[in-house]
C-alpha cells in the first residue's frame, strides 16, 4: 500500500499548512507530553516543517518506516561529522557517553534497569536476539499470536525447523467482547510442553491491541516458569509501558516510530540483565504448572529484588556471543 497521501489543492478542504500544523503538534505532545521542552525543540518555530517531508505529500504509514524529525535527521548529520573530523577514542568515548545517558534515560521511561536495556538497529533485530537466544529443547513448545510480525512469528519457523523444536499459534475470537475473555482465550491456550509464549502488544495487520499486563500476570498464574516475550513495536510512545509492572521477560520495542528518534538505530530490547546463562535448561520433564511445581526460595528472592523480573534458567536465555548491546 502506498504509505504516502498527496495532497491536491483542488480536492483539500483543509490547507496544508494548517493539516501539517495540527498533526505534528499533535504527534510531538502526545508521545513527549511529559518533556514540553523536548517537544519544543523538535517542533520548532513552524511545526509544519517539523517532519520536512515534501510539500505535496504526508506520510500515513506508521506502521514501519517513519519520518524523523528535522531536527533529530539534523543531530544524526551532525554527530557523523563531528565523529568524521576527530576519530579519537576520548572524541568516541564521548558520544558513547552520550549513548549510555540514553540507555539510562529510556529505561526510566520503560520502568526498568539502564542493565537491561539493549539498544539495536530496529525491532526485527530485537525480537532475532530474544527468538535465537532462549534454550530450547526439541521437546518444547513456542505458542504464539497469529497476529504476529514476521520477525516475532517466521522467525520462530526457521529456528524450530532446525531444531526440531514446535511452533503453534493461537488466535482470537472475531466477536470478543471484553479484556476479560481475551485474557482467559490466552491463558487457556499453553498447553503442557509451552515454553515460550510471544505475542504482539499493538497487530500491525488489525491494530487490535492485547492486554499485555493482563494476560502476563494470567500467564504467570498458570506457569511460573514460562517465558514471556512481548513486541512492543506499536505501543512504545502511544500507551504508557511500565516493564515491572507488565511482568514480560523481554519487550522489544521501538525507539523510532512514535518516539520520534533517528531511523537505523531505533530499538530498545530488555531482558534480565544476568539471562545469558552459562548452565543448561533443566529437562522438560522438571518444569511444570505454577500449583505443581512452586518457585523455590532463591526464585522469589530474584523477583523481589530492585533490579527487576530476573528468573533462574528455566526461563532465561542462552549464552549467545557477539550480542548487541
Amino acid at each position: 500500500m502506498e504509505p504516502y497521501a498527496v495532497i491536491r489543492g483542488d480536492i483539500m478542504t483543509i490547507a496544508r499548512r494548517e493539516f501539517l500544523k495540527t498533526t505534528a503538534g499533535l504527534s510531538l505532545a502526545g508521545t513527549l507530553g511529559a518533556w514540553p521542552a523536548t517537544a519544543a525543540t523538535l517542533a520548532g518555530p513552524a511545526p509544519e516543517t517539523a517532519f520536512g517531508f515534501a510539500d505535496d505529500r504526508v506520510p500515513m504509514n506508521a506502521a514501519n518506516l517513519c519520518p524523523m524529525p528535522a531536527a533529530i535527521s539534523e543531530a544524526v548529520a551532525r554527530f557523523g561529522r563531528e565523529l568524521d573530523r576527530d576519530l579519537s577514542a576520548a572524541n568516541r568515548g564521548r558520544i558513547e557517553a552520550m549513548k549510555e545517558a540514553a540507555r539510562s534515560g529510556l529505561a526510566v521511561q520503560l520502568g526498568t534497569g539502564a542493565d537491561e536495556l539493549a539498544i539495536v538497529r530496529n525491532t526485527s533485530e530485537a525480537n532475532s536476539i530474544i527468538v535465537q537466544g532462549i534454550a530450547l529443547r526439541p521437546d518444547d513448545e513456542v505458542l504464539l499470536w497469529d497476529q504476529n510480525h514476521p520477525s516475532n512469528s517466521l522467525a520462530w519457523d526457521v529456528r524450530a525447523a532446525r531444531e526440531g523444536f514446535r511452533v503453534r499459534r493461537f488466535s482470537l475470537p472475531p466477536n470478543v467482547g471484553s479484556i476479560d475473555e481475551v485474557v482467559e482465550h490466552i491463558a487457556a491456550a499453553p498447553g503442557p510442553r509451552t515454553r515460550v509464549v510471544s505475542f504482539t502488544h499493538i497487530s500491525n495487520v488489525s491494530g487490535f491491541r492485547l492486554p499485555a499486563r493482563e494476560i502476563c500476570k494470567a500467564l504467570r498464574r498458570r506457569d511460573k516458569e514460562v517465558f514471556i516475550h512481548v513486541d512492543g513495536a506499536q505501543t512504545w510512545g502511544v500507551r504508557d509501558v511500565n516493564l515491572r509492572d507488565m511482568d514480560c521477560d523481554s519487550f522489544s520495542g521501538s525507539a523510532h516510530k512514535l518516539v520520534h528518534g533517528a531511523a537505523g538505530n531505533r530499538a530498545p530490547v530488555r531482558a534480565p540483565r544476568n539471562a545469558w546463562p552459562t548452565s543448561p535448561p533443566p529437562s522438560s520433564a522438571s518444569r511444570g504448572a505454577a500449583t505443581s511445581n512452586p518457585p523455590s526460595k532463591a526464585r522469589g528472592a530474584s523477583r523481589r529484588s530492585a533490579s527487576a523480573t530476573t528468573r533462574p534458567s528455566p526461563r532465561s536465555l542462552k549464552p549467545s556471543p557477539g550480542t548487541a548491546s
